[in-house]
């Protein structure tokens, strides 16, 4: 069983039925910080995280004769380690003991849980981006049609003021008349594209500068 033992690379805990610690090899030892003469003689659970599944754990084992399933493991020095167990069961001296293979796969949760984070927090800014937007469109619209009416008023009487129903006006006039007629076109123009916008929020503005409009 030494032999056995000693020639695979994984930490390999043998224990009988009562969760005794029987053999161990020197990679256990290495990966618990802990002597082979300490650990002879313990409880294999004296080593695992209490998260209240190992009784479970454990019925399963001892009614199936194997599992296969992650469980953190505490080193001697505390530090706690995520390991995949592969425990099967076999017979010695007609008692029955297991022997249970341990792979470290501390370093790939870390990096799944750190993926997940990451993946939370990008979701929650793309939800704050999304509200922002959405504040940002109201609030351009708003501001459009806060300035549709006093423009009409503008673009009103300078209609009014270039047909002469206000009275005669100089050329000079007219013409200063008709800068500021474009100019109220113009914004009316710069208010329709942000209405429009607003339509439609999730085209690009490659596709948007196609559309013949200056902005």
């Amino acid at each position: 069983l030494r032999t056995i033992l000693e020639s695979t690379a994984a930490p390999l805990i043998a224990f009988d039925d009562h969760e005794f610690i029987s053999e161990v090899n020197d990679s256990a030892c290495r990966f618990l910080s802990v002597s082979r003469d300490k650990l002879i003689g313990r409880r294999f659970r004296v080593f695992t995280f209490d998260d209240g599944t190992i009784d479970n754990k454990m019925s399963v084992l001892r009614a199936r004769g194997e599992y296969h399933g992650e469980q953190v493991l505490v080193t001697g020095e505390g530090e706690e380690r995520t390991v995949k167990l592969d425990i099967r069961s076999f017979v010695r001296d007609l008692q029955r003991f297991y022997i249970c293979a341990c792979h470290d796969i501390t370093e790939q949760k870390e990096l799944q849980e750190t993926t997940r984070q990451a993946n939370l927090n990008l979701e929650r800014l793309n939800r704050e981006l999304s509200q922002l937007n959405d504040l940002k469109t109201q609030f351009m619209t708003d501001i459009a049609q806060h300035l549709r009416s006093p423009l009409a008023t503008i673009l009103g009487y300078t209609e009014m003021l270039l047909d002469d129903e206000l009275g005669s006006t100089t050329q000079g006039q007219r013409e200063a008349l008709q800068t500021c007629r474009r100019s109220a076109l113009r914004a009316f123009s710069l208010l329709d594209d942000v209405l429009e916008f607003r339509e439609i929020p999730n085209e690009s503005p490659g596709n948007r500068a196609g559309n013949g409009k200056t902005t």
